[in-house]
């Protein structure tokens, strides 16, 4: 079973990797996102401690916000999935506190 189960596996990595743009490539082409899916873990590691226009400039201007003081909350809809899973998250919020991305959840 093992031996059937780790080459699926792997294809499920890899074709999930080819097909979902890594944050740092949607940072450099400044187009806009809001079709593409993300890896949510990619996210979390490459984001948390970023500015709101490095957020934006990476993975597009969110879906609502909501605010008061120093604190933020950005919703994204739909545009966040598990690659290993394969399955997109309807929404994922994005907390800021003091201009920088306090933590991501879902």
């Amino acid at each position: 079973m093992r031996a059937i189960l780790l080459p699926v596996v792997a294809l499920m990595l890899f074709v999930g990797c080819a097909t979902v743009p890594t944050i740092q490539q949607t940072q450099q082409d400044g187009q806009d996102h809001r079709h593409n899916r993300f890896d949510i873990r990619q996210a979390r590691t490459s984001l948390i401690g970023k500015t709101p226009e490095q957020v934006v400039r990476a993975v597009g201007s969110p879906d609502r916000q909501a605010g008061g003081g120093n604190w933020e909350w950005w919703m994204y809809e739909n545009r966040f999935q598990d690659i290993i899973t394969q399955r997109t998250i309807n929404v994922v919020t994005f907390v800021f506190r003091d201009g920088v991305l306090l933590d991501i959840t879902y």
